[in-house]
């Protein structure tokens, strides 16, 4: 089957509902939470920086700090997890993004 990871946007969790909608379509499909939070919304103690404007712009800040940098690193992850699923054709697999989660 072909594969969807699902990127969200600023401040905003991961949609467990975006990502119903691709497996009713046939789809593998997973979300993370790039705002380092668990599914109850509990800031995780490795989860990474928050997504203020420091964490995104700052020109100081060491760049694997930066939350651009950790949100895309979650994404080549996400990517890597399905390629590894058996039933998931790896060459089949798409990026959907809305907001942050589209730059």
């Amino acid at each position: 089957m072909p594969g969807m990871v699902c990127v969200h946007g600023d401040g905003e969790p991961a949609f467990r509902q975006w990502v119903e909608l691709w497996v009713k379509r046939g789809y593998a499909a997973i979300a993370m939470d790039l705002s380092g939070r668990d599914g109850s919304g509990n800031r995780l103690a490795t989860g990474g920086p928050e997504q203020d404007h420091q964490a995104k712009f700052s020109t100081t800040s060491d760049w694997k700090d930066m939350w651009t940098y950790q949100a895309i690193a979650a994404v080549v992850r996400a990517n890597s997890l399905l390629r590894h699923i058996s039933t998931v054709d790896p060459s089949r697999i798409g990026i959907s993004g809305i907001s942050w989660g589209a730059i």
